[in-house]
């Protein structure tokens, strides 16, 4: 007759093994739910100027050497363009 205790020992060896992957399965999610805030972007506080300093509109400021001279040509040949448009246009 065969020893039944080899038998038990194998079924709790067995039942503890699956025990511990179920607890080390549990142990890392509550892990990370707990250490949600460690992956939040953290900013760094310094002497930057602030961010409406960039945003204001200095288009004069940093373009002033150019001049409206083409502004000017482009409205003449725009109005040109137009008129010719519209005198074919009425012709037809």
């Amino acid at each position: 007759m065969i020893p039944t205790w080899p038998c038990a020992l194998f079924i709790l060896w067995r039942r503890a093994d699956a025990l511990q992957r179920v607890y080390s399965l549990l142990a890392h999610h509550l892990k990370s739910i707990t250490n949600q805030n460690e992956h939040q972007i953290r900013l760094s506080k310094d002497d930057n100027p602030p961010a409406h300093k960039f945003l204001v509109d200095d288009y004069g400021d940093d373009n002033g050497h150019l001049n409206n001279s083409d502004d000017e040509l482009l409205l003449k040949h725009v109005k040109q363009a137009t008129q010719a448009l519209r005198h074919r246009t009425n012709d037809e």
